[in-house]
């Protein structure tokens, strides 16, 4: 009895419903998506690192900062400004062309704090109480994924100011007194004349001589004309 011949394939069962592919799990934005729902960062001094990803964020449409010159799956930090130095940095990505781009102002009116276009690093002198919004995308509508954020806060060196000199009060000087000729008998004291050698004047003090009316040292006044007068060593 010969054997019964089976088909090489299967006939299909018009009543079995097709088995499809397993589906691709749905990849859930980031919640820092877009600018308004920007993570803070602290901008308080240190260095910080944060792994982070645009891998499911939508095309960034805003680029009214003029940082960035294509439009890619981008992320969005915020921190306020503290005076110190800020540096922002995903240099050190390898999954795609990483951007960083540091902006000011209000979402879709923003303005770059720097010439920096297209960098992967960005450096500025931060202002007290303004907050910046920062950007980390890609170079092209196609470039997403991992990226390490690197945050640095350095506290700006502020000059020592020199010492505020301590004013002083000049002794007030003694006026030019003319009592006659003196001699070592009768010295003349302090800004008296006159004088001809340093014995007629006191114990301490020496005869200034004069050929009209030069100022005395440590003596005010003018005196009489030519009269020397004795002043103080």
């Amino acid at each position: 009895t010969p054997l019964p011949t089976v088909p090489r394939f299967p006939t299909p069962d018009p009543t079995r419903a097709p088995v499809s592919p397993a589906p691709t799990p749905y990849q859930t934005a980031p919640p820092n998506d877009d600018c308004p729902s920007a993570a803070p960062i602290p901008s308080s001094p240190g260095h910080r690192q944060y792994l982070e990803t645009t891998t499911g964020a939508m095309l960034n449409y805003d680029l009214s900062g003029g940082c960035v010159s294509a439009v890619s799956p981008g992320v969005w930090y915020m921190m306020m400004g503290n005076g110190n130095q800020i540096t922002v940095d995903t240099c050190s990505t390898t999954a795609f062309n990483s951007v960083v781009a540091v902006q000011t102002g209000n979402c879709g009116f923003l303005t770059c704090v720097s010439s920096y276009i297209n960098a992967c690093s960005v450096s500025w002198y931060s202002v007290s109480g303004v907050y910046y919004k920062i950007l980390v995308t890609g170079t092209s509508a196609d470039e997403a994924g991992d990226f390490r954020l690197r945050v640095t806060s350095t506290p700006t060196p502020h000059p020592t100011p020199p010492p505020t000199p301590i004013p002083t009060t000049p002794s007030p000087s003694t006026p030019l007194q003319y009592v006659g000729t003196c001699w070592s008998g009768n010295t003349c004291g302090l800004c008296q004349g006159r004088c001809y050698t340093n014995s007629d004047c006191a114990w301490g003090l020496l005869c200034f001589h004069r050929s009209g009316y030069e100022n005395v040292p440590g003596c005010s006044g003018y005196g009489h004309y030519g009269v020397d007068y004795c002043v103080a060593i």
